[in-house]
């Protein structure tokens, strides 16, 4: 017994679709669209691109897992590209896994219309649209975010000259925190150091300016320490390694006749440093400035001959600016500050 087809199939609602002439079939009553693939990815190799890291994980495309080996190419791993902002060397470690998505690549040539479902690409003057792909600013800021809207953002390639597809998703927040070592003393706005991060065990940078914060770590000798937080590509001091008191022997004395400056009217002993704090042993028999405010109770009425060879011990601390063109609230420069005096 056979059956005669119904008129019109019941799945067309009495409405058949349009033929589309270039799939060769009926077109498509709506576009679904194509979620972007996610999968695992664990580093493993050494961080030394600034734009991507290479990875180990599963493709879910072709539902295998690319393993890494150096040198083995039958284990090429995954290049996976770094969040913008976050694209600098020594960000990540071997071992660290991290969640990675593909963007959705638009569609530009005819032959690819016919594989799927349509996505326009990027207007001309837009050469890159945001989510379309991986992407490499050109220039831009430290980190590799775009410094305004009309830098050019281009294809990502790796080392091997292929084009990089995915994109890491981290919520790490970086390591923005390191140790500085100054290779000469810290001027007025900034000192050259050397960047080392914050274990101590890996050099960041040979030779990079540390800007002296708010003129407070003017203090600072070469070869002494402290840390420094990076900010759009810049080191700025933020304190210094340890601080604390240090016991001393004067040298000089003098008072300082300088409107100028934020230590007018202050009495400056010029001290060698017997005793530093534990962890700043560089300070050692150094030369150091130490200073003592109004009203002057410590050195009272002696003269400044009568206080060279003097034992004593000062503190690191801040005070009013005494230099005429100040206005209150503004501070001084990190200094020592004369603590006590021995009896002579």
């Amino acid at each position: 017994m056979s059956f005669r087809k119904r008129r019109r199939p019941t799945p067309f609602y009495k409405i058949p679709p349009p033929f589309s002439p270039m799939a060769g079939d009926y077109a498509e009553l709506h576009q679904s669209g194509t979620s972007p693939w996610c999968a695992m990815m664990q580093v493993a190799a050494d961080d030394t691109y600034d734009d991507y890291v290479i990875c180990r994980g599963f493709d879910p495309r072709i539902l295998k897992f690319v393993d890494y080996a150096s040198g083995d190419a039958n284990k090429p791993g995954i290049s996976v590209a770094k969040p913008f902002g976050k694209r600098t060397t020594g960000t990540y470690e071997i071992g660290e896994i991290y969640p990675a998505f593909l963007p959705t690549q638009g569609r530009t040539e005819l032959n690819e219309f016919k594989q799927g479902p349509y996505f326009p690409p990027s207007p001309v003057a837009v050469k890159w649209r945001v989510g379309q792909n991986p992407g490499v600013v050109t220039g831009g800021l430290d980190g590799g975010q775009p410094e305004n809207l009309t830098d050019e953002i281009g294809i990502l390639y790796d080392h091997n000259g292929k084009v990089v597809n995915w994109l890491l998703i981290d919520s790490k927040a970086g390591d923005d925190h390191f140790l500085f070592t100054l290779s000469e003393d810290m001027g007025a706005t900034e000192g050259l150091a050397e960047i080392r991060s914050m274990d101590d065990a890996t050099q960041v940078e040979a030779s990079a300016e540390v800007k002296n914060t708010l003129g407070d770590f003017s203090h600072l000798k070469s070869g002494e320490r402290g840390i420094c937080v990076k900010s759009g590509g810049i080191y700025y001091a933020v304190h210094p390694e340890g601080g604390g008191t240090i016991e001393f022997l004067v040298d000089s004395v003098t008072t300082v006749n300088d409107t100028a400056s934020p230590y007018d009217g202050m009495r400056e002993l010029t001290v060698t440093i017997i005793s530093p704090p534990c962890n700043r042993t560089s300070l050692h028999l150094a030369s150091a400035k130490v200073y003592e405010h109004d009203p002057q109770c410590l050195a009272g009425d002696e003269t400044d001959a009568a206080l060279v060879g003097r034992k004593g011990t000062a503190f690191e601390g801040v005070f009013q600016d005494q230099s005429s063109t100040a206005s209150p609230g503004d501070l001084t420069p990190c200094h020592w500050v004369l603590q006590g005096l021995c009896c002579p």
